[in-house]
């Protein structure tokens, strides 16, 4: 009578296997894991910090001055950095793109204004001279 009951305890009603514990991890893999994890935490502690995207901020602050002079030299070089600042861009050693962007569409902005605010100035002055 003790061996049936030993049979019902280990069978499920279901039909499923009875819950079996996954193996451990042998204690010598478990050490080169953290190991492992030690190296990259030391890694990413001791990386150098990114340094700013030099042409992008030169292109951004010569467009913020080019909007309040309307200078269009400085439009230009804004556009020409933003461009150079974008395409240099590092992405591994370098922050701040948005400001080689943000650069460029200015600059481009501005020439545009600049150049339809000559155009319409060119043609009042040439309608009134008739």
């Amino acid at each position: 009578m003790e061996e049936n009951q030993n049979n019902t305890n280990n069978t499920n009603p279901v039909g499923q296997q009875p819950y079996q514990p996954q193996q451990q991890v042998p204690t010598n893999m478990q050490q080169n894991i953290n190991q492992n994890m030690n190296y990259q935490n030391n890694d990413e502690m001791y990386s150098q910090p990114k340094t700013i995207n030099i042409c992008g901020l030169l292109s951004f602050i010569f467009s913020l001055i080019a909007i309040f002079k309307f200078y269009i030299p400085l439009s230009i070089t804004a556009i020409v950095l933003g461009s150079i600042g974008i395409a240099k861009f590092k992405p591994e050693k370098e922050s701040h793109k948005w400001m080689a962007i943000t650069g460029l569409i200015i600059g481009i902005i501005e020439v545009a204004v600049l150049i339809i605010a000559f155009m319409i100035g060119f043609m009042i002055g040439f309608y009134s001279a008739f």
